[in-house]
């Protein structure tokens, strides 16, 4: 958790404008690919598992 606290700490409006759009297109559609990759994998690994 303290990971995603740094990584937050350093975030700045001012340094993504200066990157422009195309960066935060590319780390965007990369969350979503893992997103949905991990989706499946979970899907694939947890499709018999029920609580009983």
């Amino acid at each position: 958790m303290l990971a995603f606290v740094s990584i937050g700490i350093e975030f700045r409006i001012g340094a993504l404008k200066e990157a422009g759009w195309r960066p935060v297109a590319v780390f965007a559609s990369a969350t979503v690919a893992n997103l949905a990759l991990g989706l499946a994998l979970a899907s694939l690994l947890f499709a018999g598992f029920t609580l009983t």
